[in-house]
């Protein structure tokens, strides 16, 4: 979750409109965000079969879904394609599985989530990051 004086930060860098950078140039090359904005994720699932039939990789944020903008969302420069808010009023992000396993290697591997606040008259953009390790296998079933 954001600490109290991360949020401040957040909060006083929207009220200024400070830090802007091209989310889209920054996915396609790889850039991180300062850690002065840097937001927690938790990938879903954490283990990641490259043999699986799943339809998503989902993160979980402790950003609030009412300052993240549109659609401006990248995991390892993957667009996103479902955006939500959980029960708690945080943003949640949904990637096509198979867009994910194209990027990832056996192993452990470092999902990066960037992306962008809200744009609005009086305060531009702001970029966020985040990143979680998880883990992926290659494990075919084994009928019994």
């Amino acid at each position: 979750m954001l600490k109290h004086k991360s949020m401040k930060l957040v909060l006083g860098l929207l009220g200024c409109g400070l830090l802007l950078f091209n989310v889209g140039a920054a996915a396609d090359e790889g850039l991180v965000c300062p850690e002065d904005i840097y937001i927690e994720i938790v990938a879903a699932p954490n283990v990641l079969n490259l043999q699986s039939a799943g339809q998503w990789v989902t993160i979980h944020t402790d950003i609030p879904f009412s300052l993240v903008g549109g659609l401006s969302w990248y995991l390892n420069g993957i667009p996103i394609s479902v955006i939500k808010s959980d029960a708690l009023g945080y943003f949640v992000g949904k990637f096509v599985i198979e867009d994910v396993k194209d990027e990832v290697v056996e192993g452990w591997n470092t999902l990066t989530l960037i992306g962008t606040t809200l744009d609005e008259p009086d305060n531009p953009p702001l970029a966020f990051c985040g990143s979680c390790e998880i883990r992926v296998i290659n494990v075919q079933a084994t009928g019994r």
